[in-house]
């Protein structure tokens, strides 16, 4: 049997944040294709007018990131195509990298020549400069967040970004992958 609800403090029924998902992207007019990794349900591939997309949950601290991103994209970077919103879900829906991740890449092929390297680290600098120019800090730069696709190197996942206050002296939130995790954390 498959739970699609909980009940909460006051008795009354609520939808699982997946069931809701769901429910957004139909509603937006896209077409479940499977899980992106397997054994999860999200991330997602989604289909719509015959694109293939990516659909995640999204943490609440995370829309103004998204939101900017969208409005202002970033180059070498998914695109955020939707937002879409309920009462107890946020789903973004961004344009799908479908390529090898560079951990993958060094994994089969090996080590990178200098030259190479040098061209990869050039690519990534200008999108995290892009990044540093709207104030977003990414968090989570590793080799697996790092696609190559059509010989160009792409920054994916920015569930970790977060807006750079000039104010803060500190981020009282961790996050990003252990070993990874921005300077600041």
């Amino acid at each position: 049997m498959i739970k699609v609800s909980n009940f909460d403090k006051k008795g009354g029924v609520t939808v699982l944040p997946i069931v809701q998902a769901m429910q957004l992207l139909s509603t937006a007019g896209y077409e479940p294709l499977g899980p992106l990794v397997a054994q999860r349900e999200f991330p997602l591939l989604v289909k719509k007018q015959q694109v293939v997309s990516v659909a995640k949950l999204v943490n609440p601290d995370n829309i103004p990131v998204l939101q900017r991103l969208k409005q202002q994209p970033i180059p070498r970077m998914p695109r955020i195509e939707a937002l879409l919103t309920a009462a107890d879900c946020i789903v973004s829906v961004e344009t799908l990298i479908n390529g090898q991740t560079l951990a993958d890449r060094l994994a089969t092929q090996g080590p990178f020549s200098p030259e190479m390297t040098v061209r990869v680290a050039q690519e990534l600098l200008i999108t995290l400069q892009a990044l540093g120019q709207q104030q977003i800090v990414h968090r989570d730069l590793k080799l697996s967040n790092v696609m190559c696709y059509r010989d160009h190197y792409y920054l994916i996942d920015v569930n970790a970004a977060r807006q750079y206050h000039a104010e803060q002296d500190s981020d009282t939130r961790l996050l990003g992958t252990i070993g990874f995790a921005a300077p600041e954390n």
